[in-house]
C-alpha cells in the first residue's frame, strides 16, 4: 500500500473512532435528555389531568355540601306532607339543577330512603333505600362511582350529601344529584400534547374504562384494563410498597407498544391513564439519530477530501528522495534531491544531499580498515584474558571467605566444649588418681564427681544439637501457616510458667492475617524461643517483680508482608552487642545459661522463609524483636 493510501486511511480511521465516540457521547446525553423530557411532558400532562379531575370532583362536593344545608330541604324533612313545602322544595331543587349544566336530575329522600320530591317527578315515591348514594351519605358527602342510567340512557355519576337537623343535629334524610360524565369526559378527552396517538381516559377500582377511548367505541364499563402498569400498581399496593409515579413502556388493552403513565385519585379509587404510541413518543430521538447520520456521511467526505490533500503533501517529497536514492544507487553522484521545504521531509532531503557530497569526496582505505579490525581483535583478546583473571580473583575470595567462616565456626565450636571437657576430663584423673592412690572412694564423692560430668556432656550435647539444627532447617515441608495460630499455641505452652515467675502476657493479634508458606515446627520453635529470651531478660531485672510480654501480628498489604513483634520490658541490650547478637555462640548470658547459638538459629530459619528479623532495645527499658515475613 503506497504511504498516500496509508496516510489517508489512517486519518480517516483516527477521525472516524473519534467521530463515533464523540457522536455516540453526544447521542448518548441527547437521547438521554429527550426521554427525561418526554416522560417529564407526560407526567406534567397526566399531573394537571388529575388534579382538574379532583378539582371538578371536590366541586360536585362543595356544592352538594351546600344544598345539604338549605333550610327549605330541612324543613320539607320536617313536614314532607305539607303541600307548600313541597312546592317551595321543589323550586329550590329545580333552580339548582338549572344552574349545573352537569347535573340533570337533583332528589331528596327521607329516612327510609324513600324519593319525596324531585326534578324528575315520575322518580317520586320510588324507594332508594338500597342505593349507593342513599347508604353511602348518611354521615358525609359521597360521590358514587361511574354507572349507566336507565332514565337518561347515558353514564351518570351520582352525587349525595346528609341533610340534619340544625339544632338537633339528627339526620333527616339525603340530597342527591345525579351527574352527566360530559364534565369528566371533557376533561380526559383533551389531548393537547399527547400528538395523534395519545389517549386518556379514566379506570375505575374494578379496572373498567368509565371514560371514552380514542380509538374504540362504547368502551364504558365494557372495556377491561388489565395492563402491565396496572398490575404493577396493584402488586405494590398489595405488598404495602409506593408506587413510583414515572413512565413505563408497556402494551396498552389494544396490543400496541406505548409510553404510559398511571395517576391515581384515592378518593374515588380511579387510575388516569396518560398514553402516547412509542413510537410517535420518541420520534425526535430517530429524527436526531437520522440527522447524526447524514451530518456523519458529509463530515466524513469533506475530512476524506483533507486527508487526501495531506497525504500528497507528505508523499511527494518522500517519493522524490526516494528516486533519489536509486539514482545514487545506479552510481550517479551528482543528482541532487533539492527540496526546500521546511519540515522534517526537507530536513531529510537535505541530509541526504550532503550525505552523497560526504560520499562522492570521502574514500576509506582497505588497508586502514583491515588494520582497525586488527586493533579491535587484539583489544578484544586483552579484555577476555582479564575477564579470566577477575573470574579466578573472585573464585580465591570466595574460598578465603568460606575458610575464614568455618575457622571462625570452628574457634567458637572448640571454645564452647573445650570447658564442658576440661572439666570431664579433670574429674576422671581425680579419680584415676585416688584408685591408684588406693584410696577409698566414697560413694557421695564418686557421685558429686559424676554429677559434674553429666552436665558438662548434656552441655556439650546442647551445643551440637543446635548445630545440627541449623544445618537441618532446609529439611522442613513448606505449607500454609496462620501466623495467629503459632502464637496462641506457644502462648499455651508457656502460659503456666509465665505466670509461676508473674509476667503478664499481652497479645494484639490482627484478625484476618493472610496465610503464610512455611515450616510451622520451626515457625513455632522461633516464638517460643523469643518468648524464652523475654522471659530471662525480666528475671534478671534487679527489683524482681516480673514484667509483661506483648506478642503483636498484623500485615503490610502494600509490601505482602506478615510482621511478628515480640517484645518485653527487661534488661534490655547494649547498643554494641546488638550487631553481633546472631552470630553463632554469641550470648550476653551467663556460663551455663546459653551456648548462643539460638539467636543464629532463628536468623537462620527466618531466612530460610525468606523473611528478615530486626532488634531495638534500650537498656532497662526493654527489647523488641521483629519479624517481617512475605505471602502471596
Amino acid at each position: 500500500m503506497k504511504i498516500a493510501n496509508r496516510i489517508t486511511l489512517s486519518f480517516l480511521t483516527v477521525i472516524l473512532i473519534s467521530g463515533i465516540i464523540a457522536g455516540g457521547i453526544f447521542y448518548y446525553l441527547a437521547k438521554k435528555h429527550l426521554k427525561e423530557q418526554i416522560n417529564y411532558n407526560l407526567e406534567a400532562i397526566g399531573s394537571a389531568r388529575q388534579k382538574h379531575i379532583e378539582t371538578y370532583l371536590s366541586l360536585l362536593r362543595i356544592s352538594m355540601g351546600q344544598m345539604s344545608k338549605s333550610a327549605v330541604l330541612e324543613n320539607f324533612l320536617k313536614a314532607p306532607n305539607d303541600a307548600d313545602r313541597f312546592e317551595v322544595a321543589f323550586e329550590r331543587l329545580e333552580r339548582t339543577e338549572a344552574a349545573n349544566p352537569d347535573i340533570f336530575e337533583l332528589m331528596l329522600l327521607d329516612l327510609k330512603g324513600k324519593v319525596i320530591v324531585s326534578t324528575d317527578k315520575k322518580a317520586i315515591g320510588q324507594d332508594k333505600s338500597t342505593d349507593e348514594y342513599f347508604t353511602g351519605a348518611r354521615e358525609d358527602v359521597f360521590i358514587k362511582d361511574a354507572y349507566f342510567s336507565d332514565s337518561i340512557k347515558n353514564p351518570c355519576l351520582a352525587v349525595s350529601a346528609p341533610v340534619f337537623d340544625s339544632q338537633t343535629q339528627e339526620l333527616l334524610g339525603v340530597v342527591v344529584g345525579r351527574v352527566d360524565m360530559s364534565g369528566l369526559n371533557k376533561i380526559t378527552t383533551d389531548v393537547t400534547g399527547l400528538g395523534n396517538s395519545g389517549e386518556m381516559f379514566l379506570v375505575n377500582k374494578y379496572c373498567y374504562m368509565i371514560t371514552p377511548s380514542r380509538f374504540l367505541p362504547d368502551t364504558f364499563l365494557k372495556q377491561k384494563i388489565w395492563t402491565p402498569i396496572v398490575k404493577e400498581f396493584y402488586k405494590n399496593k398489595s405488598k404495602k410498597l409506593e408506587y413510583k409515579h414515572q413512565p413505563r413502556i408497556y402494551s396498552d388493552y389494544r396490543g400496541v407498544t406505548v409510553l404510559g403513565n398511571l395517576d391515581y385519585i384515592p378518593d374515588m379509587q380511579w387510575f388516569l391513564i396518560c398514553k402516547i404510541n412509542l413510537q410517535e413518543a420518541f420520534a425526535p430521538i430517530a429524527y436526531l439519530l437520522r440527522l447524526m447520520f447524514f451530518l456523519g456521511l458529509i463530515g466524513m467526505s469533506v475530512i476524506f477530501g483533507i486527508a487526501r490533500l495531506v497525504a500528497k503533501s507528505i508523499s511527494q517529497p518522500i517519493h522524490t528522495l526516494h528516486l533519489g536514492t536509486e539514482m545514487v544507487e545506479k552510481g550517479d553522484l551528482d543528482y541532487k534531491v533539492g527540496t526546500n521545504t521546511k519540515d522534517e521531509i526537507g530536513q531529510l532531503s537535505r541530509s541526504f544531499d550532503a550525505m552523497v557530497e560526504s560520499i562522492k569526496h570521502s574514500t576509506t582505505s582497505i588497508d586502514n580498515l583491515n588494520q582497525e579490525i586488527s586493533e579491535r581483535k587484539k583489544v578484544e583478546k586483552k579484555l577476555s584474558e582479564s575477564y579470566e583473571q577477575i573470574k579466578e580473583a573472585k573464585f580465591q575470595l570466595l574460598q578465603n571467605s568460606k575458610i575464614a567462616a568455618m575457622g571462625q565456626l570452628a574457634g567458637g565450636v572448640a571454645h564452647e566444649i573445650n570447658n564442658p571437657l576440661t572439666g570431664i576430663l579433670n574429674n576422671v584423673q581425680l579419680i584415676k588418681m585416688e584408685a591408684e592412690a588406693n584410696k577409698e572412694l566414697k560413694i557421695a564423692d564418686v557421685s558429686q564427681l559424676l554429677d559434674i560430668m553429666e552436665k558438662a556432656a548434656l552441655r556439650c550435647k546442647k551445643i551440637t544439637q543446635s548445630l545440627l539444627d541449623i544445618s537441618r532447617i532446609t529439611s522442613g515441608l513448606f505449607q500454609p501457616v496462620n501466623l495467629n495460630s503459632l502464637v496462641n499455641n506457644a502462648l499455651e505452652l508457656n502460659s503456666i510458667e509465665l505466670e509461676s515467675v508473674n509476667i503478664t502476657v499481652e497479645r494484639s493479634l490482627q484478625q484476618g492475617l493472610a496465610v503464610i508458606q512455611g515450616d510451622p515446627q520451626l515457625l513455632q520453635d522461633i516464638i517460643i524461643h523469643l518468648i524464652a529470651n523475654a522471659k530471662w531478660a525480666i528475671a534478671k531485672k534487679p527489683d524482681k517483680k516480673g514484667g509483661i510480654i506483648i506478642l503483636k501480628t498484623w500485615q503490610e498489604p502494600e509490601n505482602k508482608n506478615v510482621i511478628l513483634s515480640v517484645s518485653d520490658n527487661g534488661i534490655g541490650i547494649p547498643e554494641e552487642n546488638i550487631k553481633r547478637l546472631f552470630e553463632p555462640f554469641f550470648t550476653t548470658k551467663d556460663v551455663g545459661e546459653g551456648t548462643g547459638l539460638g539467636l543464629a538459629l532463628i536468623h537462620s530459619i527466618v531466612t530460610r522463609h525468606k523473611g528478615n528479623i530486626v532488634v531495638e532495645s534500650r537498656i532497662n527499658l526493654g527489647t523488641t524483636f521483629k519479624i517481617t515475613l512475605p505471602y502471596d
